[in-house]
């Protein structure tokens, strides 16, 4: 032996301080992080809180808006089609109907003894509105059988309406109402030929 002391294993202070450092900090590491997720969790809530009052106000403004654009476009019905010499009877709001375990639903019929125009309104119209009123206009008569012997037409309203939308509804035979100015007013030309359903 030089007299240097031998360490024997497991009687080392030095790592065993160590450990038990590490152990404490494991510890304290462990609590860090639980609190971290009850903070999370916490926020989580909440965020899920505000969200949900956030789509209701949503759903509920946007149902104002879709009232508020229904009840601007409904007046003008009569004068519109009568302008097309399609003289009105009546305007029925928001009408639905069932056949066969489905539903479906039309923001406004425009009514007289031999047409009926079935019309989807929207604040603001784009294509894929097109898409599923003419979806809804091809089953028309299965939803509406009493309707049977009228000529249905379809037409699309919006406060704004996508330039693309406007056209393809025109080229898929359906009217399109919109504004001008001051007032609602069908935008199809004179040479535009409704697609009859």
């Amino acid at each position: 032996m030089t007299g240097e002391t031998e360490q024997q294993p497991g009687n080392r202070p030095d790592l065993d301080e160590r450990l038990e450092k590490l152990i404490e900090f494991d510890e304290r590491l462990a609590a860090r992080i639980e609190e971290m997720r009850e903070h999370i969790d916490l926020h989580i809530a909440e965020n899920k809180a505000r969200s949900a009052e956030l789509d209701r106000r949503y759903g509920s403004l946007s149902e104002r808006i879709s009232q508020f654009t229904i009840g601007m476009v409904a007046p003008a019905m009569k004068r519109l089609f009568a302008e097309r010499n399609i003289p009105v009877h009546s305007v029925h709001r928001e009408v639905e109907a069932r056949a066969d375990g489905k539903s479906t639903e039309f923001d406004l019929l425009v009514v007289n003894a031999d047409y009926v125009v079935g019309v989807e309104v929207k604040s603001r119209l784009k294509v894929s509105d097109v898409n599923e009123h003419l979806a809804r206009m091809a089953d028309f008569k299965l939803y509406f059988p009493e309707y049977g012997p009228r000529i249905v037409y379809g037409a699309v309203a919006g406060m704004v309406i996508d330039e693309d939308a406007g056209k393809y509804a025109y080229r898929r035979g359906l009217y399109v109402v919109g504004q001008s100015g001051d007032t609602v007013t069908v935008l199809n030309d004179d040479s535009f030929r409704p697609q009859a359903w």
